[in-house]
């Protein structure tokens, strides 16, 4: 807040509607700036892979919500259902990644981001409870009496 006082400093005594001119100005050179941060984040966001399946469901939320960010504050290129599938296929743990390319081939016409977006977490769940099952969750490592 304190960055801003010598632009309110600069406005004519007792001339609200210059301060309030001077205000906006700020305001809209920051949304500039952050346009500029949130499409640079977008250019490398498939960069940062979920690392396992465990993650997807934060990843995917983290995902929208950074996409959601851009294009409010005026960014394009995520209108297109396809773009959209597609990067976030890029950012999926590799297992999960290779299971959806051959689904999303199968259902490319009939699917849209949201259905796509669904079953990519219902999918991601159920792999991650496979794989879980698969170790044995509830084994429990026996003690050794012969050392006792």
């Amino acid at each position: 807040m304190e960055a801003q006082r010598p632009c309110f400093n600069q406005a004519d005594q007792l001339n609200g509607l210059d301060a309030w001119r001077r205000a906006v100005r700020q305001i809209d050179s920051g949304m500039e700036i952050r346009l500029e941060e949130l499409r640079r984040e977008m250019r490398v966001i498939h960069l940062k892979p979920i690392k396992d399946l465990e993650a997807v469901h934060v990843g995917v939320a983290e995902f929208e919500k950074k996409v959601r960010e851009f294009v409010e504050a005026g960014g394009e290129g995520f209108s297109s259902t396809s773009s959209l599938k597609s990067d976030l296929l890029c950012i999926l743990p590799g297992e999960l990644r290779k299971d959806l390319t051959v689904v999303r081939m199968a259902t490319e016409r009939a699917s849209n981001f949201e259905q796509f977006r669904d079953f990519a977490l219902t999918l991601a769940t159920r792999m991650f409870f496979e794989q879980r099952r698969g170790r044995g969750i509830h084994a429990v490592e026996s003690p050794d009496l012969s050392q006792g």
